[in-house]
Order: structure tokens, then sequence, then C-alpha cells
């Protein structure tokens, strides 16, 4: 037998008859019929088995539920009904007395509050019916506990008697909500078919306190009216014993408690809400710790544009502890902001040109230089005291910590409420129609205008003509209703309402293809992402929940057990030349117009910003300089020029913020050879301990350790006295014996003249290519013309070259552009270091960023194993002759898109979305296909195209989203895009968490898909 419970607008019976709704609802149950479409959320049920229950579990039975409310409005109560299983028979047989069901002789039984409660759609009504035996055994005492979201009710153990609590305005009367009466006989049929009738109690209500409280007393604004609310505090015992039944030989006594009810002035609701918000989130991030706690007090600094330029700013951090806020003292109202999100790294001292051209007249602790995610400028400041820039330091790090520990549904509050920001043009906390308006338009919605006002008159719940925060939150999720996520929870749902473990369960396996330990993982799941408790308690999943998941990291298309270092980095068994590792090169721009100072340039900052991004190799082009002291900068071009010894100390210093795995400087040296003897000085000096000076114990000194022995190290990778191959350690370990020469003195090879697996000397057109073994510190070094040439006429040779030497490839002079070639073709040869332009975003350093995402972005990833062996016959140009040749098909759905950001700052343009996928590999598997366009939707666009590939070589696969607004008479403008290896990715229904044109984070912008992956 099943129980079911719905909450339901029982409108058309509230509507009959003159007297109080709120009396007559709670002075009997109604025994009825009903259309089933009062009912605003489906029904859950509670299964109760004869056959297997003992006497006495029935004396106490404890009935969960939890229902997700399909409309907003008031919800008057609970209907029950009965479904009644025969099992004698080879099929089972059910009888069901559901609204939805035919008319029979049975009819529903409604319990109807008191006091109605208004819920939004979306939100959870939780709670508990308690069925307790009374004495006599034939009847239950049910204790009815419900909550809404944040609006709650409790009951007390008494039978059939809640204690509540009634927030009631002084202009209330009291009297009104209360009273006693006896209600009518009832008469209800039973299951067994019998008829019972049996008189309802008494209804008593008494004031049991009345106190006042001081919250809600300051004056609040609204509509530019200003009123005072006073509330008073009431305590209301009642019992009412409703109807009772008899079921299955059983005699159920139905007893309702009567729900408690936040009745509130409209005027103080907000004020009342906002600052319990503000609050919470202010002590979740200030509580003891004293420099966010001076950061939300302020500070003057002077902010810094140039030598000349050096203006005093108030700084100061927002109650939100998400946003600094600063202004002039002359610049009247007028002030600037922005959010802690945006800022990428705080640096301290003279670590910017600009902060280095006033180091004479500020010291360099009292200075720091806030680095902005993307294209924004930095901005550079100095504070009053160093222990104020500490102050600042401090508190804006633990901030960015604080944003990147956020979970989804932070980061989805955190934006809300930077729209919310944008739009509030007055600011004023409160938004007109026209900004609501004009905010459509920046989240790239182009909607009907009635159909946007309707949505904002439903929103308003204060009805003032303004959203304020709440209600733009509210206003926020009309917008957002996710109709594709809630068809596949709907498929899943055994009710059609919660999933249950074992509906999870299902989902995991059959669609997420998550086949180990599901039972474990969807427990996991469901206490990680459910918001509710009650729906904890239960062990169930509400849509909020499913959505939150799907939103996560456990739900993207990267599977989170690759994000960490899942890869064998110990030794033997992965010297360097296994594994790929990224490199940067200097950028061949002009130099900025600036004074020759020493310290970090602003083309240095881009080199540390690489080392940020997880790059392991940096090219460093060194030159004689001035006074004996060798410069940095890229030989030939207008690029700035720095000091050695500066870029060494930069290095030194954030080589291993992001990872300690060790990092290779590659030097190329033009350098004298008293500059040279200057250069070894510097890197021992300044880098100490960390510089790898000679053989690590254990190690011979013609073998290259693994990344895990080399925790820690830098590496000098330099040109070999004697010919073009290249070493590591040659410059340290040959300045240190004095056996260094002149560059013009060196016996140099042509690079034409040295081809994979030679010896320096050996000539190209020798028939034995693999007689000569050179030492695996060596590292061959190639334009990519050259290494392409190689990879097409001896792919296979040089797959074996590089599965025992490490070989880079770097840009051919040409690129004078800083523009970067595909490095896919050089992984595809097992080409260890490719040299890359870290600064110039797109497809290049899209899909560097995609590789190396995985192996908990360490800088090293492990190569392919049939890459690995020195014999292996694996041929890029012909993967089809691999001996463990086994290619897949990818199929993608891709489904709909979320909050694409807006790319055309034209007034009024609305993106056309269309999303293109790439397949980057080995050749015979590039492929890209494309979607249809949308048409002026980049908010909610649905797509439902699906796309198919043949995946020849998964292992070297990269499978890259991108995202562009179709332009019919130009080029697409570029939204975003997300890359991914192939062998990381999850299937089933993921999400894809877009990334800016330099490889930023955009939240919340995604896309949704369905992936599977199968063998052919």
């Amino acid at each position: 037998m099943s129980w079911s419970f719905s909450s339901q607008a029982a409108e058309e019976f509230l509507r009959s008859g003159p007297e109080c709704p709120s009396q007559r609802c709670s002075r009997r149950v109604l025994q009825d019929s009903f259309d089933g479409h009062i009912l605003v959320g489906r029904s859950v049920k509670h299964r109760i088995n004869f056959m297997e229950l003992k006497d006495e579990d029935l004396h106490r039975i404890e009935i969960p539920f939890v229902f997700t409310l399909l409309q907003s409005g008031l919800v008057h109560g609970l209907a029950f009904w009965f479904d009644l299983a025969f099992l004698g028979s080879r099929s089972t047989v059910w009888l069901s007395t559901a609204p939805s069901e035919p008319l029979t002789r049975w009819s529903q039984v409604r319990c109807l509050l008191q006091t109605p409660l208004f819920a939004k759609l979306g939100q959870t009504l939780s709670g508990t019916a308690l069925l307790a035996s009374n004495s006599s055994k034939e009847s239950y005492d049910i204790q009815i506990t419900a909550t809404v979201d944040h609006f709650s009710s409790w009951g007390s153990n008494l039978r059939g008697e809640a204690e509540l609590e009634l927030w009631i305005i002084d202009d209330v009367n009291l009297s009104n909500l209360l009273g006693s009466h006896k209600p009518d006989h009832l008469i209800y049929r039973c299951l067994c078919g019998c008829r019972c009738d049996r008189p309802g109690s008494e209804l008593s209500a008494r004031i049991w306190s009345l106190s006042m409280l001081e919250s809600g007393s300051s004056r609040m604004r609204r509509g530019g009216r200003g009123r005072r609310a006073r509330w008073r505090r009431a305590r209301v015992t009642s019992q009412l014993t409703e109807a009772c039944t008899t079921a299955a030989g059983q005699m159920i006594h139905l007893s309702s408690a009567v729900h408690e009810h936040l009745r509130e002035d409209p005027a103080a609701d907000g004020f009342v809400r906002k600052q319990r918000m503000a609050s919470t989130r202010s002590t979740l991030r200030i509580e003891g710790d004293d420099n966010l706690q001076s950061m939300l007090v302020g500070a003057m600094m002077r902010k810094i544009k140039s030598r000349t330029w050096k203006k005093q700013r108030y700084f100061r951090l927002q109650d939100d502890c998400m946003t600094i806020w600063y202004k002039s003292k002359k610049a009247g109202n007028a002030h600037s902001t922005f959010s802690v999100s945006e800022v990428e790294a705080v640096r301290e001292g003279h670590q910017s040109e600009v902060l280095l051209s006033i180091a004479d007249e500020f010291p360099a602790n009292r200075c720091f230089t806030l680095v902005f995610r993307g294209r924004k400028g930095n901005l550079d400041l100095v504070a009053e005291s160093a222990e104020e820039a500490q102050t600042w330091v401090k508190g804006i790090r633990k901030l960015i910590e604080n944003v990147e520990n956020m979970g989804e549904r932070e980061k989805l509050d955190q934006w809300i409420s930077d729209w919310f920001k944008k739009a509030d043009k007055d600011r004023d906390g409160r938004m007109n129609f026209k900004e609501v308006r004009d905010l459509l338009k920046m989240m790239n919605i182009d909607m009907n205008e009635d159909h946007a006002l309707r949505l904002f008159t439903l929103a308003d719940k204060s009805c003032t003509g303004s959203l304020e925060d709440d209600e733009f939150v509210l206003f926020y999720k009309m917008l957002t209703q996710r109709e594709d996520v809630l068809a596949v929870f709907q498929e899943f749902s055994s009710d059609g309402q919660t999933l249950s473990q074992r509906d999870l369960e299902d989902f995991l396996r059959e669609e997420q293809l998550e086949g180990d330990n599901v039972q474990q993982h969807a427990m996991h799941l469901i206490e990680q992402y459910e918001p509710s408790e009650t729906a904890k308690m239960l062990n169930i999943m509400t849509f909020d929940g499913f959505l939150m998941y799907l939103g996560s990291t456990e739900g993207s298309i990267f599977n989170p057990q690759q994000r960490g270092i899942y890869q064998n980095m110990d030794p033997p068994a992965v010297p360097l030349f296994h594994l790929f590792l990224p490199q940067h090169i200097p950028d061949g721009g002009p130099a900025p117009r600036t004074e020759q100072r020493g310290g970090i340039h602003q083309s240095h900052t881009k080199t540390l910003k690489a080392l940020n991004r997880g790059c392991r190799c940096v090219e460093v082009d060194c030159w004689d300089g001035a006074n004996g002291e060798p410069i940095v900068y890229h030989g030939h071009t207008f690029t700035s020029k720095i000091l050695f010894k500066d870029v060494v100390t930069a290095v030194g210093n954030y080589a291993f913020k992001v990872s300690e795995y060790p990092v290779i400087l590659s030097i190329e040296n033009h350098c004298s050879v008293e500059q040279q003897r200057v250069m070894a000085q510097h890197l021992c000096h300044i880098l100490g301990e960390k510089l790898l000076k000679k053989p690590l114990d254990g190690h011979a000194s013609n073998s290259l350790p693994s990344p895990e022995d080399l925790k820690g190290k830098i590496l000098v990778k330099a040109k070999k006295i004697g010919g073009l191959e290249e070493n590591i350690g040659t410059l340290v370990e040959d300045s240190l014996s004095g056996e260094v020469t002149d560059e013009d003195d060196m016996a140099e090879m042509e690079e034409e003249n040295i081809a994979p697996g030679q010896c320096p000397g050996k000539d190209e057109g020798a028939s034995d290519t693999h007689s000569c073994t050179p030492s695996s510190t060596e590292v061959a070094s190639f334009t990519e013309s050259k290494a392409r040439k190689y990879l097409k006429e001896s792919g296979a040779e040089f797959v074996q070259h590089n599965s025992r030497q490490l070989t880079r490839v770097y840009p051919t002079g040409f690129r004078t552009d800083s523009s970067n070639f595909n490095p896919q073709e050089m992984w595809n040869a097992g080409c260890q270091i490719v040299a890359l332009n870290f600064q110039t975003a797109g497809e290049g350093m899209d899909l560097n960023d995609g590789l190396f995402s995985q192996n908990g972005c360490c800088g090293y990833v492990l190569k392919p194993s049939f890459m690995q062996q020195t014999k292996s016959g694996f041929d890029p140009e012909s993967p089809q002759k691999q001996e463990d040749y086994q290619p897949v098909i990818l199929n993608i759905q891709v489904i709909s898109g979320q909050q694409l950001p807006k790319v055309n700052i034209k007034e009024g343009s609305i993106v056309d979305p269309l999303v293109r996928v790439e397949i980057h590999g080995v050749p015979l598997d590039q492929a890209k296909q494309e979607t249809r366009y949308i048409e002026n939707n980049g908010f909610n666009p649905v797509w439902h195209d699906y796309l198919r590939f043949t995946i020849h070589t998964p292992e070297l696969a990269l499978v890259r989203f991108v995202v562009e607004d179709y332009d019919k008479t130009s080029k697409n403008d570029f939204v975003g895009q997300y890359t991914v290896p192939l062998t990381c990715m999850q299937q089933g229904y993921r999400h894809i968490h877009l990334l800016s044109r330099d490889g930023t984070s955009i939240p919340p912008s995604s896309l949704f898909v369905h992936v599977r992956i199968t063998e052919l």
C-alpha cells in the first residue's frame, strides 16, 4: 500500500462561501474528489508492505516527504490518497484512488492549513508526517512538520498538538487568526468498504505569551517612503483532531498540527532578508581576519599610472567581501569598483614597469601590483606604510583564495550579484523596469517586452515597481528554468519529482557510465550537492540538487579524477623524454617606451604569467650588455631589454608557485666568454640550491632523472660547445670549469645536417640512422618547418628518436607577429618541448592548455605508452598500422548553452551562437563539425544537434569546443572555448564550462552536452 502526499492549492474550495478561509480550512479535513490540476507538486509515495511488517512496526510510522513546487503561489495544505496492490496473481494489480485516476467509490482526503504558506517556483516543501498509534491501537495521531525552504514549522511531540511561533505586525488582529469551534461530523469511505462516522474534537487556541522584539524597528526605505515595523511575538498552542478512518483492517486517526506562518510587513521583508544575507556572508569571510576587517574600514593609497601620474584614492572593501571600491576626494559621488574575482595575482614590491619607474621615490615594501585576468591593465598602488601594504596584500590574497574555493552555488550567486550591480545604474540597491530591460540586452537576451514586464511583475513581490536583491534572484530563476535538465531528471525519477538513491544509481550507471561503486558515489552526490536537509535525511535528490551536481566539477566534461596528479611520475619509469612539457618563448613584438632600469619589465611579466599557467620551460635570449652585465631580449627584434640577473631572480621566485616539478631555463646564448661567466655566477648565486649543478646521486651523468627526482630544481639548457646539439647543464658546468668559448669560435653545424637519430657530424644520407645513440641529456632543436619535414618523410623514425632523446621545436623566424603554430602535429611525433608564445591567444594556446590541464596542471604529461617504446612502429601518418590499433566513435549531442558572454559592444546586439566541435590529433583524425546557429539568443540557446566523429588514435586526440557569434557578412566572432583530451572526457550528460580567449574562466557560461564514446 502506498500513501501519496501532495501540496495543493484548493482555490475552488476557498472561494466557495463567505467564511474566512483559514477558519474553514482548520475546522475539518475535506473528504471529496478534486481536480488534479490544483496540485502544485507531483506526489511522493511511502510504501507499507503488510506481508513483511510486524505488528509493533505499525505503532510508530515516520513518513518523510519532499515536494518541488511546479508553480509559485500559496500552498493551502496536503492531499492524501491510498493505492492498494493485490499480489495474489501472477501480475500485481494496483487499485488507485489518485485524483488522476477514473472516478471510483473512493474519495481523497485533504488536510488544509490554518494559514497558507507562500512558495515560489522551484522551492521545496519538505518535512515528515509522524504516525503514532493511540493506546487502543485502533487509530493514529499524525503530526505534520513542513518547511518551505527557509520558512519552516516546528511541531512538538504531544498528541495532535503543535507549538509554533507567529510573527505578526501589531496592526493585525490576532483574533482573526484564532478561535474555537466544533467541526462537523466527518464521513469517510474506507478501503475495506465500511463507513465510519466520528466527530472531530474541539480546536482550542490560546495566546501563550507576548513580547516585543527590537529587530525591525529601524527605518526602511521602500518606494521613497519610510515606515517603522514593530513586531510582536506570540506563541500559540492548538490541538485539532480532524478525522479517522480504517484501511486494511487498521484504524487511522488523522490529526494535523497547525503550521507556522510568517506574516510580515512587505516593507520590512527586504530589509530583514538583506541584513541577514549580508551579515552571514561577511561573517563567513572576515571572522577572525584582522586584514579583512581593516580593509572594510578602508585606507588612502596612491594609484600610480606613470612617473608623473600619482593620485590619492580612498580604497575600501565592500560588505560583500567581493568588491573593492575606490574614489577620489574631489570626485563627488563618482567612484569605481572591481570584483576580487577579476584579480589573478598580487605582486609585492617594484614588480611592474610603472612601480619600477618610481622606485627612487617609494620603497618596495609600500608598493604592490594587482594583476587582472584578461586584457584589463594592472593596478599599481602605493600604501601609506609597509604595514598597510601588507594588510592589503594578505587580505586580497585571502579573498582570491576564497574565490578559488567557492562552490558552484556560491559562484552563481556571485555572478548574479555582479549583474545586479552592473544593471543598477543609479546605485540605489534597486532595479526599475528600464534597468531590467537594459540588463536583458547585456545578458544576451532578446525578449518580448510584454513577457519581460510579466516576469518583472511576478518577481516584484513588494509591489514597489522595482526589484531588490532577493526579488532579482527570483527574476533570474524565472529566466533560467532548465527544461533540458528537467527532462533528464524526470526520465530517471520514479515519481517525477525526486531521485531516490536507486534512481540516481541507475542514472550514474546507465547514462554517466560510472560503473564503479555507484552506490557510494550516489550517496556522496546527495550529501555534496543536495541543498535540502530533509532530502539528505531521506537519501534522495531534488531537482535543485541534480542541477547543482551537473553544474559542478563532478558533472563537468573533464574527469575530476584526472585533474590531480594521476600519472606515474616516479623513477625509473619516466625519464623526461617520456613526457610532454610546455615551453614559453618571449614576445617578438615592439618594446614599450620605457626607461631602461633594473626590475621586471612588462615582457617578463608575461613570462611570470606563463609560469603561473603551468609552463615548465622558459626561453632566455642572452646578449652582451653594458657594464659587463648580460641582458635579455629577443634578438633582432624591437623587444624591451632587461638585465639577465633580474630575469633569473624572477624565475627563481615564481618557478614553483603552481607546480613543484622542474623548470628548464632554455638559454639562447649570444654572449662573450666574460659575460658567460657572469651569467654562470648569477645562476649559482641567485638560484642557490634550486639550480641543478651536477648529476643527482644514483644517476649517471649521461641520463635524465624523472620529474619526481627533480622536484624543486631548475635545469639549464644551453648550446653545446662544438655543435648544434644542446645540453642540460652545459653552461653552468663549463663556466665553472672555465671551458667556455666565444660563439664565433664554435664549430657550429648547419641544422640541415642533423637528422633524427644521427650524431653531430653524421651525414644525413647515412643508411643506419640508429648507429649512433646520443646522450639522453642532449636536446635536439628544430624549427617547426624542419620538424614537419621529418614527420612527413620519416614519421616512425622521428617517433623512435623522441623516445630516447629530448626534442625541442620552435617557431620559424618569419613569425615576427608572435603567432603560434599548431603544437598538435609535434606532439603526434612525440616531441617533448614545443615552444609557444604564451601571451598569444588562439588555437595553439587552447590546445596547449587543454593537454596540460590534466595531471594536476603540473606541466608534465606522460606520452602514450606506444610512444615511449624505443622500437615503436607508430607512424602518425599511418596510425592504422599500429599493433594495438583501436579506433573509437565519438558521438556528441550539443543540447543547450547557458549565459554566453556578449562579444559585440554595439548597443542592442545579441549573440547568434553556434558551436563548432574540432578534433585535433593525427592527420587522419583532424575534423570539425558545426551546429546550426540560434538567432538572437546568447542566454539560453537550445540546439539538440548531433555530431559524430571517427577517431583513429584516441590517446593523442584533443576535443575543442568553440562557441562563435554567427555573422553572415563577415568572420564569426569568438565567444568562448574549452579544450579537453579525449582520454579525460566523461561520458553522459555533462556541462562544459567555457573559457575566454586568454584561457580564463567566464562563469557561468557553459554548454550542456551528451557524450558517448564507443569502440569501432
